[in-house]
C-alpha cells in the first residue's frame, strides 16, 4: 500500500516474493527441459561417437580384428607385388645395359697402371661333336686365356654351384663371369693384352651329345651354346647370331672367331693386336679364289653353293678365309645390321660364313685388311711361311692336329716355328 506516495513494507516484501517464485518457476521449467532432451545416465550424440555401448564392444573387437586381419594381407599382397615390379625394373635395367653395349662402342675403364687396357675376346667356332678338338686348344693355344680358371674359383668361392648347370633353361656363363678381367697374355711399354675364350656352338643332336656337353660345361665352364640345333649347314646363321651374341653380352675392343682345329702363336699374334685400329678393323688371311659357287636348282644355298637370289654377283668382295679373323667391335656391329636388314627371303648361304663376312663388311663400307701373318695350311706353302721371321706367323688354320701342337708348344717357347716341320 502506498501512504504519502511510499511503498509500505509489507508490499515490498510481497513483491520481492513474487519475483522469487516466478525465477523458482523458470528456472524448474528450464530444468525439466534439459533433463527430458538429455536424461541423466545418457551421453550427448557427440560424445557417443567413437564409442560403442557395452553390448557392442564384443561385436566391435571382432569386426576391428578381421579388418586388421584383411589389410595385413592387402599390404601382403602389395609387398609381394613391389619385389616383381623391383625385379622386373632390375631385368629391364641389365637388359638396357645391354643395349647399350650393343650400340654404342665400349669405352674400358681405366687400367691400374698407365698402359692402354686393350680387351680381346676369342670366340671358338666349334661343334658338340668335337670335344677332343676343345680339349686340345685348351691344352695348347687357348691355355693363356681358359674361362674355366675364373669358373672354378667362383665355384670354390660358393658363389656359384655346378649343380645350378640346366640344359633346358640355359648353357653358358652368364655376362658377368664373361666380363671377368680376362688373362694377361702381353704387355709392352704402352699397351696390355687382356684376352678370354670360350667355345661357340650349338645344342647337340642326341642326347649323348647333350650329356657330354653338360659334363664338359661343369668341368670347364667355358661354352656358349646357342638354342639351336648344331649341324652342318647352318654355319652362316651360327657366325651371325656368334657376333650379335657377343655385341649384347660381351665387353671388347676386338673379337676373334677362329675354327677348333687352328691355333694361335701370341708372342706373334698379341703384338698385331694392340698396335691395330680400334675402328674399321676386318682383317685375316685373304681367301682365294673369290668366285661364286653356284648352285643348281636350290634357291636356299644349301651347302657351299649359293644361289642368285641370295647374291647375284659373279665374285665376293675380299674377304678373309674362315678358319680365323678378328675385328673391331664396330665392324662387328656393322655385320650383324647387314645381315640382318639385307637378309634374302631365302635365308643365308649355308656354310659360305666367311664369304658373308666380307660381303656384310662390305656393305657397310669395311674392307679386308688381308694379313700375311694369317697362315691357311691347305693353301699355302707350309715351309716357306712357317720359317718366315719377317712376319712370323700369327695364327695357323687347317693343318693337322700333331702340326699344330708342335706349332703351339714352339710358340710357348718362342722357338723357330719351322722347327715344326717333319725332317726331309
Amino acid at each position: 500500500m502506498a501512504v504519502n506516495g511510499k511503498v509500505t513494507r509489507p508490499v515490498a516484501i510481497v513483491a520481492v516474493a513474487i519475483a522469487l517464485l516466478t525465477c523458482s518457476h523458470y528456472l524448474a521449467f528450464r530444468w525439466t527441459l534439459i533433463t527430458a532432451r538429455n536424461p541423466v545416465g545418457r551421453t550427448t550424440r557427440s560424445q557417443s561417437y567413437p564409442y560403442r555401448t557395452s553390448t557392442q564392444s564384443g561385436v566391435a573387437s571382432s569386426d576391428d580384428h578381421a579388418k586388421l586381419e584383411r589389410n595385413s594381407a592387402k599390404l601382403e599382397r602389395n609387398s609381394a607385388k613391389l619385389e616383381r615390379n623391383s625385379a622386373k625394373l632390375e631385368r629391364n635395367s641389365a637388359k638396357l645395359e645391354r643395349n647399350k653395349r650393343m650400340l654404342e662402342p665400349v669405352h674400358s675403364s681405366p687400367p691400374t697402371s698407365s698402359k692402354e687396357l686393350v680387351r680381346l675376346k676369342v670366340l671358338v667356332k666349334s661343334a658338340p661333336k668335337n670335344g677332343e678338338r676343345r680339349k686340345q686348344a685348351r691344352n695348347n693355344w687357348a691355355y693363356r686365356c681358359k674361362l674355366g680358371d675364373l669358373h672354378n674359383r667362383r665355384t670354390q668361392s660358393g658363389s656359384r654351384s655346378r649343380q645350378s648347370f640346366d640344359y633346358n633353361k640355359h648353357l653358358s656363363l652368364r655376362d658377368e663371369y664373361y666380363n671377368e678381367p680376362g688373362e694377361v697374355v702381353f704387355e709392352d711399354a704402352g699397351h696390355r693384352l687382356e684376352v678370354a675364350c670360350m667355345f661357340v656352338m650349338g645344342e647337340g643332336a642326341t642326347q649323348a651329345e647333350k650329356r657330354s656337353l653338360q659334363q664338359e660345361f661343369q668341368t670347364h665352364g667355358d661354352l656358349q651354346i646357342g638354342k639351336f640345333t648344331d649341324e652342318y649347314g647352318i654355319m652362316t646363321s651360327k657366325t651371325i647370331w656368334t657376333l650379335n651374341w657377343s655385341l649384347e653380352s660381351l665387353d671388347y675392343d676386338y673379337v676373334m672367331l677362329i675354327d677348333d682345329d687352328a691355333t694361335v702363336i701370341w708372342n706373334h699374334f698379341a703384338p698385331l693386336v694392340v698396335s691395330a685400329s680400334r675402328r674399321n678393323l676386318y682383317s685375316g688371311h685373304l681367301h682365294i679364289p673369290l668366285g661364286v659357287r653356284r648352285c643348281q636348282h636350290d634357291p636356299q644355298g644349301r651347302g657351299n653353293c649359293v644361289s642368285m637370289q641370295q647374291y647375284g654377283k659373279a665374285d665376293y668382295p675380299p674377304f678373309a678365309s674362315g678358319f680365323a679373323y678378328y675385328m673391331s667391335r664396330d665392324v662387328a656391329r656393322v655385320v650383324v645390321h647387314a645381315a640382318i636388314l639385307r637378309i634374302s627371303p631365302y635365308g643365308l648361304p649355308g656354310n659360305v660364313e666367311d664369304a658373308m663376312v666380307g660381303v656384310m663388311a662390305k656393305i657397310g663400307g669395311v674392307s679386308l685388311t688381308a694379313s700375311p701373318q694369317f697362315l691357311h695350311y691347305g693353301y699355302d706353302t707350309a715351309k716357306q711361311y712357317l720359317c718366315r721371321t719377317d712376319p712370323p706367323a700369327a695364327v695357323v688354320g687347317n693343318a693337322p692336329q700333331a702340326l699344330l701342337n708342335r706349332i703351339s708348344d714352339l710358340g710357348k717357347r718362342g722357338a723357330p716355328l719351322c722347327q715344326a716341320l717333319p725332317q726331309s
